[in-house]
């Protein structure tokens, strides 16, 4: 990719991918970050992965001035943490990585249908209980980080129509158990984090 071109680490046998990189001033048909030698390509830019290593301006080039007060917006990514938040903000439509820890949010204020987020966090909020209600179509979904609330109870099928999630924290929650019916629709769950709650009992067929 563009961003292996002059940056110090040869990529190719030959090296070829390092050489000419001190005259090298702009880059053609990309990107060109403001320090160091890297070139990002177009398609790279405001992905939510930063490629300017050390200006990071690859991202900061989409920064969103709709972001909300407290909150960080840089391409696709919004980071609010911290921010004294009791409801769901309302960050840029085009977000795909949204991360709320440290936050007040309560479970009555807890939505994810008006986001199309692959990856959110909630950790450490004042959630107590997950409906399937809450959590819309969630068909982006891969990745939800609820770790650190006062979660002790989901409702069943509550991840039903989050069939694309992969990776699903629920550690240092008051868990007690977890019905059968807690997998259903969770066809492509990877990882699945339980660690410090307090699960006494397994629904059969739930692992």
């Amino acid at each position: 990719p563009y961003s292996n071109l002059c940056d110090e680490v040869p990529d190719c046998p030959n090296k070829a991918d390092e050489l000419g990189c001190p005259y090298l001033g702009s880059c053609p048909g990309a990107f060109k970050c403001k320090k160091g030698r890297q070139c990002v390509h177009f398609s790279q830019l405001g992905d939510g992965v930063i490629d300017c290593l050390e200006s990071r301006d690859d991202e900061m080039v989409c920064s969103n001035s709709d972001c909300p007060e407290g909150c960080q917006c840089l391409g696709r990514v919004a980071v609010c943490p911290n921010a004294g938040l009791t409801t769901m903000p309302q960050v840029p439509r085009e977000t795909k990585r949204l991360f709320l820890p440290h936050n007040a949010i309560p479970s009555k204020y807890f939505s994810v249908g008006d986001y199309d987020v692959l990856s959110l966090n909630v950790g450490f909020n004042n959630l107590t209980y997950l409906v399937a209600e809450q959590l819309g179509t969630c068909k982006y979904l891969w990745e939800l980080t609820l770790t650190g609330n006062s979660i002790a109870h989901l409702a069943d099928k509550v991840f039903e129509k989050c069939k694309w999630l992969k990776s699903l924290d629920l550690s240092h929650n008051p868990l007690v158990s977890l019905s059968s019916e807690f997998v259903h629709g969770l066809s492509h769950l990877k990882e699945l984090l339980v660690h410090h709650a307090q699960i006494e009992s397994v629904g059969l067929g739930t692992i």
